[in-house]
């Protein structure tokens, strides 16, 4: 069925225009899952069972993809086309290439005699094995009550879901979330009441339409931004409130000493940010530093000054305790480079409940990689600075990637007037050829100018690309020193596998078992609607009440959403029963475990922190140089030593040819090789400064489309803030999106 409209309106003067409709494209998502929830209700009310399809999509419980594939006779044809034509499927072509595909296939509709179709329809099913779907018995419709209670249930579901990861959020998404929760026994009419409720209570805040407008609303809950006040409150409240280390003099004679002794040269950035800590009265600062640009460097010798004053009579104020905090095991590496031996985790650090109370007015916590902390964990860092009297320096660089976790608090910090230093000189690519070192400069906020500088091949098909990026990382002189960096994981999956096969390691090491986590929020994971017959769980910590070790993983059998319970069989044969609901969500993973072959000579990555305490950290890359006995051997980069004891667990590992983007951020290497697929919305303006500029010296590049790729290198993916709420979206509209008048071929 087809409806058409026509857009046009007679406005008070008596001329046609055309409305726009860009703001009707923004909830056009959400209006799909409109007609999707009705549907599935009618279809409850029938009897009939339904379950979610490839693409979220209510379907009939118990017809396979395969069976819909077969009488999809269009599905087949685009298939076809996109295979000969490009060589590629529906999964990996781009927007555009099925738009064309689609096109290009469709032939006019002909009359046909329904009777005759089900017949064949029939036959058909018969000669698949597909039996005739009954309905069951009709269910009653649900009370208005009760289907409010099953509307809130979902909404906060849906909130929890999306503020994890944005404070802001778009509201056709949220209530789109919700109604696919509750898809079946809720209508869109049952998510305003609640929508309403909520808001009348300001639980949920929503943007008002005039500050939206062409754009979807915002709406953030009354915690989020309650916490973002709060960040600023206490950083407000801290300004002019400490008593400064040194005096600019004292500063100045201390670093010129430190530098003298050490061998250290300071550019005239990198002093100002090392002079700041020294003298600021300030309880919270910040250096925004680009990336490349010797943050390290620079805090050696202001981190020395904090904690002996150098041996300078003259500083009274010498003998601060320095504590170094990171959101990622690399930032803490960094840190100890940097002379701060105690450092730690900011995770680790905010868990430990004595950590808290060893703190002074004369200790100093240094943050690196601000920007990668979430609000919810710089708000706590900050109380318990807060309380002690003690002061922090926040470095990072807000430009780069931003915390997986919701609100970018570095960014909203130096946007509020927090005490910020700037570092931009660029040291990474100093011996680097210009073209180069002028492409990283670009890259910061002309990405598009940066890909005039740089030698980008163009592969259009996937497999090809990525067979290409493998030809080039074994052109490499030095592992060690190169960087492959992909925007997906099928990417560098492939990448690892062709790299391996050149090498001729294939086949010739020992299979073992790792787990490959799927992207779940921790709401999602107390959700019943999250779980399927097949999938595996992974637990990080001890239930006693269920019987489960840490480590232990469980696959799982059967899943109950009558009363909310998941049956899992542990390796050992024995049954686990799991209630979703009643766990946190932060201590168990959904994924997958998979074999992975370890050859001697190798690269690999570790991907968790199980062995933090024998100092193998997440992000950690080396070379295998043995696989023969119970214990994985393995000589990392940084000259470590270490077994990896194999045993039932699954191992944190994996192959280190090539690696995603965010997993990379803070390395360097001599030669970076860039996957840059520009269907891909992990392209994108921070991704690519943040990708360009871990080389020191050459970049190769590939992507799929060098005329599109300019555009995908500017997308914009920011993370917002609850106070985005607040503000007006601008939105430059393009010429053919404002109002135009429309003079009518006939009187309507």
């Amino acid at each position: 069925m087809h409806g058409v409209f026509l857009n046009i309106t007679r406005n008070s003067d008596g001329d046609y225009q055309a409305m726009t409709n860009d703001r009707m494209f923004e909830y056009q998502r959400l209006a799909q899952e409109v007609y999707h929830a009705g549907l599935s209700a009618r279809l409850a009310r029938l009897g009939y069972a339904l379950e979610p399809g490839m693409y979220g999509e209510p379907q009939l419980k118990g017809i396979t993809r395969e069976q819909i594939e077969y009488f999809s006779g269009r599905a087949a044809q685009i298939e076809d086309f996109l295979q000969k034509k490009w060589g590629i499927n529906r999964k990996t072509a781009t927007p555009e290439q099925k738009q064309a595909a689609w096109e290009m296939t469709r032939k006019a509709k002909k009359a046909r005699d329904l009777d005759g179709l089900q017949a064949r329809w029939r036959e058909e099913a018969r000669e698949i094995g597909l039996n005739e779907v009954f309905p069951g018995k009709k269910v009653n419709d649900l009370s208005p009550e009760k289907r409010l209670d099953i509307a809130r249930d979902s909404l906060k579901f849906a909130i929890e879901h999306h503020t994890e990861r944005e404070s802001a959020v778009k509201e056709g998404e949220l209530i789109r979330t919700a109604l696919q929760d509750g898809r079946g026994k809720i209508t869109i009419g049952d998510i305003y009441k609640v929508m309403k409720e909520v808001t009348s209570s300001g639980e949920l805040i929503r943007q008002v339409d005039d500050l939206a407008g062409s754009r979807q609303n915002l709406v953030t809950s009354r915690e989020a931004l309650e916490r973002e006040k709060r960040i600023l409150s206490f950083e407000k409240s801290g300004r002019n409130k400490v008593e400064p280390v040194m005096n600019p003099l004292q500063a100045e004679n201390t670093l010129n000493a430190i530098q003298e002794r050490e061998g250290l040269t300071l550019n005239a950035e990198q002093r100002a940010a090392a002079r700041m800590i020294l003298t600021t009265d300030n309880r919270y600062s910040g250096i925004n530093g680009y990336a490349g640009t010797g943050k390290t460097t620079m805090l050696k010798p202001a981190i020395e000054s904090l904690q002996n004053g150098a041996a300078f009579s003259a500083l009274t104020n010498a003998g601060y305790r320095v504590i170094g905090l990171g959101p990622q095991h690399s930032a803490v590496h960094a840190l100890k480079d940097a002379g701060i031996i105690e450092s730690r985790t900011l995770q680790s650090w905010l868990a430990d409940r004595r950590a808290g109370k060893d703190l002074t007015g004369k200790t100093v916590v240094v943050i690196d990689e601000a920007g990668l902390t979430s609000a919810r964990d710089l708000e706590s860092a900050m109380k318990r600075i807060e309380k002690a009297g003690a002061r922090a320096i926040l470095v990072g660089d807000s430009k780069q990637y931003e915390s997986v976790a919701a609100g970018p608090a570095f960014a909203m910090l130096q946007k509020a007037g927090m005490e910020t230093v700037y570092v931009t000189e660029m040291q990474r690519q100093r011996n680097a050829p210009e073209h180069i070192r002028e492409a990283a400069r670009l890259s910061i906020d002309s990405p598009e100018k940066a890909l005039e500088k740089l030698s980008i091949r163009e592969i259009r098909d996937p497999q090809e690309r990525f067979k290409a990026l493998s030809e080039e990382y074994l052109k490499s002189q030095d592992p060690k020193e190169t960087l492959v960096l992909t925007g997906t994981h099928e990417a560098r999956k492939s990448v690892n596998e062709n790299v391996r096969e050149a090498l001729n390691l294939k086949g010739k090491g020992r299979e073992f078992i790792r787990f490959e986590t799927g992207d779940f929020t921790e709401a999602q994971k107390k959700r019943i609607n999250s779980y399927e017959p097949g999938q595996e769980i992974l637990f990080g910590k001890a239930y006693r009440l269920m019987g489960v070790k840490v480590g232990e993983v469980g696959k799982v059998a059967s899943v109950d959403k009558e009363d909310g319970t998941v049956r899992l069989k542990m390796e050992d044969g024995r049954n686990v029963t799991m209630t979703p609901r009643k766990l946190s969500g932060k201590d168990h993973e959904i994924g997958q475990r998979e074999t992975i072959e370890l050859s001697l000579g190798d690269r690999i990555r570790i991907t968790g922190n199980s062995l933090r305490l024998d100092g193998v950290t997440n992000g950690m890359r080396g070379e295998v140089v043995d696989v023969s006995g119970s214990r994985i051997m393995i000589r990392f980069d940084s000259g470590l030593e270490y077994g990896i004891l194999v045993g039932k667990t699954p191992l944190e590992i994996d192959h280190g040819y090539a690696q995603t983007g965010h997993s990379a951020q803070g390395l360097g290497a001599q030669t970076v090789i860039l996957d840059l697929p520009s269907n891909s919305q992990t392209l994108n303006r921070r991704s690519f400064y943040t990708n360009l500029t871990r080389t020191k010296n050459q970049v190769k590049a590939f992507t799929d489309d060098r005329e599109k790729l300019a555009g995908a290198v500017k997308r914009e993916k920011d993370k917002t803030m609850a106070h985005d709420v607040e503000k007006a979206q601008a939105v430059e509209r393009k010429p053919w999106e404002k109002a135009r008048k429309i003079e009518p071929e006939l009187e309507i």
